[in-house]
């Protein structure tokens, strides 16, 4: 073998009928991905035992992004771990939910910014990121919403239950709800569906 010889020197280049080979299985993307692969491999096992956890081991793109990425991935995953689930699912519900979670990530994270120290002081935006998140967690920003909105709920309860002076609607057929007229639909006549 030519993955055995003495004297390896990385990067590896990976033989062709290797790659061919690599070719027709589709769980290989390209020949990037098996020469990736291998030059880890081999770059694994000069590294002295025992090795370090295989989690830990982040690919080097994937390594700079999480370096100089933005926050709105941060968004999206606080957004996705506190999924509402709207009783009716359609494009519209999906689109409002996501709409309100991204409210409720902009005041949880306005609420980090303004319980921060004042001198921020921080020696990176990591250690500004560590320490917010040990302030108050979404979660408990989602717990003060909730309790902020029920007690301005009771309050206009209570406000509407006092100015009520009016008398409730009162109907002409004995309370039963009154049928709509019927309409030709498309030249058909609506019949009501029997299940019996």
């Amino acid at each position: 073998g030519w993955l055995y010889k003495d004297n390896i020197t990385l990067p590896l280049k990976v033989p062709q009928e290797i790659l061919e080979v690599g070719r027709t299985l589709p769980q290989i993307n390209d020949d990037e991905a098996i020469e990736g692969s291998v030059n880890l491999w081999l770059s694994l096992n000069a590294q002295a035992l025992p090795l370090p956890p295989i989690l830990r081991l982040i690919p080097g793109i994937c390594a700079y992004w999480n370096a100089v990425k933005s926050g709105s991935d941060t968004t999206t995953k606080l957004m996705d771990d506190r999924a509402l689930y709207p009783p009716h699912v359609n494009c519209e519900t999906i689109a409002t939910t996501r709409l309100l979670l991204l409210a409720v990530v902009l005041i949880h994270r306005s609420n980090q910014i303004i319980n921060a120290k004042k001198d921020l002081s921080y020696p990176s935006l990591a250690h500004y990121r560590d320490a917010a998140s040990h302030r108050t967690t979404f979660h408990n920003t989602l717990l003060s919403i909730n309790s902020v909105l029920t007690k301005e709920k009771q309050k206009k309860d209570q406000e509407v239950s006092a100015n009520n002076t009016c008398t409730p609607l009162r109907s002409n057929n004995g309370g039963r709800r009154q049928l709509p007229l019927r309409q030709l639909t498309h030249g058909i006549v609506p019949q009501p569906l029997d299940y019996g």
